[in-house]
């Protein structure tokens, strides 16, 4: 006798009862295997987001503060570093380049970055996709997602609610010359301009002409910076250097003495996934549970069928049919459903991922997309395994059930 006959119609009488807990499987895997899509996902954008800043050195304050004010360009409160930091870099070795920057003012909702070509081009790494790098003060290059092209003419604005905002219409008007390739990174939203203009506009002209041209004295007076993004030339030379300015102090432009901090940004995101780790582990516990019900739900339906269809089962036994057959038939069915559900759960859970991305990208800046992995894969064929072992031993129990 052909199992296949009856389980295909078993399939078809049964299907309103197996469509239902195929997709309340299907349901609990996607949940289970989006959760872990976008964790990965996350941290994987976010790591390559900060592969372009080595070293970032900052006043004394938080690293995390740091590492969202710089590299991801997130409203942070980031005390001044005072200028003077320039004069001991340009003297310290094993530096390829290093560039000041400023945040704090917007070009309507894209962030105003002050600082130089180094750090526009990330060293030259960033090519421009139009136009040219800015020459004077009120010349501008933008990132590709930032809504501006050459050409374009605005004022920087200060503030961000309704009443603390106002325009920095005595800087003048800022003339955008250049856009930048696309990196992925918040940056792709950003207006950057030469440092120069984040003085003026706050009312501090630079008297002796660009910031690189500065004398020590005249540096001395400027408020400071941000933040100071340094490329050392090597592993050993960002250790030296990080050392260095660990444990400096420079006076600032009102003879304060301010403390300095760098960081790498591996080791601060090191240190955050740790503690989101601790909150991924007890969402992945639910989601595990979830599907754990939902794999009791499909095991549920072969003692459902069988108490359904026990009437077939005794004709089947009393024609002749060992108890195997009414076990491959058990097996058979759970086993398409789950089977069936899996790669279902498997599409909910790339387009769950998929809208996660899309929203998390629009409010972070950072592009992100589901990938397959290895964790995913082990979670698909895990499932499957422990629902084979589980049918077969349900499979077996229902064969043994004597006649009646």
């Amino acid at each position: 006798m052909r199992t296949s006959l009856i389980v295909k119609a078993e399939l078809f009488r049964s299907k309103g009862l197996l469509i239902t807990v195929g997709l309340i499987l299907a349901l609990a895997f996607s949940l289970s295997a989006a959760t872990m899509m976008t964790e990965r996902m996350i941290k994987e954008s976010t790591v390559r987001a900060a592969e372009s800043f080595d070293l970032i050195i900052g006043a004394k304050n938080s690293p995390t503060a740091l590492l969202f004010g710089t590299v991801y360009l997130r409203d942070e409160s980031l005390p001044m570093v005072p200028a003077e930091i320039i004069t001991e870099l340009k003297k310290s070795p094993g530096i390829e380049w290093f560039a000041p920057m400023t945040v704090g003012d917007r070009a309507g909702e894209a962030p105003i970055v002050g600082t130089t070509e180094s750090l526009a081009t990330f060293g030259g790494t960033v090519p421009l996709h139009s136009g040219r790098m800015f020459a004077h003060s009120h010349e501008a290059v933008v990132g590709a997602a930032s809504g501006y092209r050459v050409g374009d003419r605005f004022f920087s604005t200060h503030g961000r609610s309704q009443g603390s905002r106002h325009e920095h219409r005595e800087a003048g008007e800022i003339s955008v010359v250049g856009v930048l390739d696309s990196t992925g990174t918040p940056w792709d939203k950003a207006v950057l301009v030469p440092i120069e203009y984040s003085y003026e506009a706050h009312g501090i002209p630079l008297s002796g002409g660009r910031l690189p041209e500065l004398s020590d004295e005249a540096l001395k007076k400027l408020p400071g910076f941000s933040a100071v993004i340094v490329k050392p030339k090597s592993v050993s030379d960002a250790y030296k250097l990080h050392g260095k300015f660990n444990k400096t102090t420079f006076q600032d432009n009102r003879k304060n003495f301010v403390s300095t901090t760098g960081i790498f940004t591996g080791e601060v995101l090191v240190s955050l996934f740790a503690v989101l780790n601790s909150a991924g582990k007890a969402l992945t516990l639910v989601n595990l549970l979830t599907l754990v019900l939902g794999l009791i739900v499909v095991l549920a339906s072969g003692w459902i069928i069988s108490a359904l269809r026990a009437d077939s089962f005794t004709q089947l036994r009393l024609l002749g049919a060992p108890p195997s057959y009414i076990r491959k038939v058990i097996f058979s069915l759970v086993l398409i459903t789950v089977a069936v559900s899996l790669a279902f759960g498997c599409v909910l859970a790339f387009a769950e991922a998929e809208i996660c991305a899309y929203y998390l990208s629009r409010e972070t800046g950072i592009v992100m997309h589901p990938t397959l992995s290895f964790e995913l894969l082990q979670l698909v064929f895990g499932t499957f395994f422990l629902a084979c072992l589980c049918a077969y031993l349900q499979s077996k129990l229902i064969a043994r059930k004597p006649l009646s």
